[in-house]
């Protein structure tokens, strides 16, 4: 029993001191015997032998889980909302890391927040008179592409945009059309685009005017 004591009082005595000396360091090097750089907090090091990083795997109804306990706490506390920002996980469905934005979790593979273009008006109503003038609301969550208004020249007759030139990120345009003296209604899209780089997001704006027998 003596013995056994001892040998209890001795694992205390060594994991009290590797714990004392853990945290006594704030910063760590893993895989040599090399001290940190100044900036580094943790530094993995694989000069003797190769390896990387596992980051938690989830897939996406894991994730969703995750998603709702970090929204949670916007309401419970606060502070640890704001410090899950920056969170990163590895998303077994897709195949890539994710990192929290606070919002949303955004994929690494992309190196961006999924482009979005929205207009708050999808079509547009005149009557054969052309009658008002309507303004549509363009949004995008990418304020530095060039957002532009197309449409075919052969309605430019009868629908008029302004401004027709390419503007920066969200904006606005209003749209005018001609007298229809005919009794048949006419329609014609517009079309919004928001370019960066190579990439492209669209979306449509009808254009509707009722001829003269529907005034």
């Amino acid at each position: 029993m003596k013995i056994k004591k001892n040998q209890i009082l001795l694992l205390t005595i060594v994991l009290t001191n590797f714990f004392l000396t853990f945290s006594a360091k704030a910063q760590v090097a893993i895989g040599d015997e090399k001290v940190p750089e100044p900036y580094s907090l943790l530094e993995l090091i694989a000069s003797s032998k190769k390896g990387g990083l596992s980051l938690p795997r989830l897939n996406d109804a894991e994730l969703t889980i995750l998603t709702d306990q970090i929204l949670a706490l916007k309401t419970t506390n606060v502070n640890a909302f704001n410090e899950a920002r920056g969170l990163v996980i590895f998303n077994t469905d897709i195949g890539c890391m994710e990192f929290w934005n606070s919002e949303k979790w955004v994929s690494l593979c992309e190196g961006t927040v999924k482009a979005t273009l929205t207009v708050d008006l999808n079509e547009l109503y005149f009557d054969s008179k052309g009658n008002g003038r309507q303004t549509v609301i363009v949004t995008t969550n990418q304020p530095g592409w060039t957002t532009s208004i197309e449409y075919n020249p052969a309605i430019a007759g009868w629908v008029t945009v302004f401004p027709a030139s390419s503007s920066i990120g969200s904006g606005r345009f209003s749209v005018t059309v001609g007298v229809n003296d005919t009794p048949f209604p006419r329609e014609a899209t517009i079309t919004v685009m928001s370019t960066g780089g190579t990439e492209i997001v669209c979306t449509t704006v009808t254009v509707i005017q009722s001829g003269t027998s529907g005034t």
